[in-house]
């Protein structure tokens, strides 16, 4: 999905890039696989947001929050960012 992947503090720790589809998976091995989810390291957005020069913040979090709190954090400094080649 590409959503943010937050610890505790709701800093920012990776990406969403892919997850499990559960009935290929159920029909397979006859197990039910939920909130398996594939992510990249944040080093690796930092990397691409420096490479085209696309401002960004980065600061340290000391304070463990919520689960609501975090989705708030989530929903309020999440955008979609589109790549294209030529």
């Amino acid at each position: 999905s590409g959503g943010p992947i937050l610890n505790k503090y709701g800093s920012v720790i990776g990406i969403v890039v892919a997850g499990f589809k559960s009935d290929p998976t159920m029909r397979e091995s006859g197990v039910v696989v939920q909130n398996a989810n594939f992510g990249i390291k944040n080093t690796i957005l930092k990397g691409m947001l420096d490479d085209n020069k696309i401002k960004h913040k980065l600061s340290d979090a000391f304070w463990s929050k919520s689960q609501k709190n975090l989705a708030s954090i989530a929903s309020k400094n999440s955008v979609l960012i589109k790549c294209y080649s030529n």
